[in-house]
């Protein structure tokens, strides 16, 4: 019976629909596409890179903020990255700061054991290098941070900072180091200091680079 059907001639409209079905097949093409596999919790997690465990960290992204404060505050002084300072240079002086920072253990949180801790003295190295001349008013300066261990994998983890408070005490150091003010009672006091100093876990002062005693006080 199928044969029978397929022998009768078709008529003209349906031969010429067949015919246009055939020279335009593009017009009917498939949008159809296969649902790709979920991805597993694992691959969607983003940890931070292997480099929150180096020792010190170089602050030079915290710059510009700094150097626009400068600025914006009409200090008489503008402030230049550099990262060519040596401590043994005979004009380059260091100095520190304790700063706010928090932190966040990447290596436990791997192991699903999440740790975390803040301090208000993360010990923050600058050197100076203060021109002397009245016409170069460009103070050049490289800042070092200093991490801390986590009290569980006792690896060494970033801070991170918070830049407002960096940039409002790093500004008011540069001025007190340049000659601008006068000393006063809060530049060796600790603010938001609730704990004592870990000086175990803290790398500036393992390096002797940190100059705050336990209890936050410059010694």
């Amino acid at each position: 019976m199928s044969r029978f059907l397929l022998s009768l001639p078709l008529p003209a409209y349906s031969r010429s629909f067949f015919v246009q079905l055939q020279s335009q097949p593009t017009l009917y093409k498939s949008t159809y596409q296969a649902k790709q596999p979920p991805r597993s919790p694992k691959t969607m997690m983003r940890f931070r890179p292997a480099s929150n465990q180096r020792s010190v960290i170089d602050g030079s992204s915290l710059h510009d903020d700094l150097a626009a404060a400068a600025v914006n505050g009409c200090m008489n002084f503008t402030l230049v990255y550099d990262r060519s300072l040596r401590e043994n240079q005979l004009s380059v002086s260091a100095r520190s700061r304790g700063m706010f920072g928090r932190f966040h253990c990447t290596s436990c949180i791997q192991k699903g054991i999440p740790r975390e801790w803040s301090s208000a003295v993360v010990c923050t190295e600058f050197l100076l290098s203060i021109p002397t001349g009245r016409l170069n008013k460009a103070v050049r300066y490289q800042c070092s941070i200093h991490s801390q261990k986590c009290r569980g994998c006792e690896k060494y983890m970033e801070p991170d900072l918070d830049r407002n408070q960096y940039t409002q005490k790093a500004l008011r150091a540069f001025e007190l180091w340049t000659g601008n003010r006068e000393a006063e009672d809060s530049d060796d006091r600790v603010v938001g200091s609730q704990k004592p100093h870990d000086r175990a876990r803290c790398h500036g002062c393992q390096v002797g680079k940190c100059r705050l005693d336990q209890k936050g006080r410059r010694y």
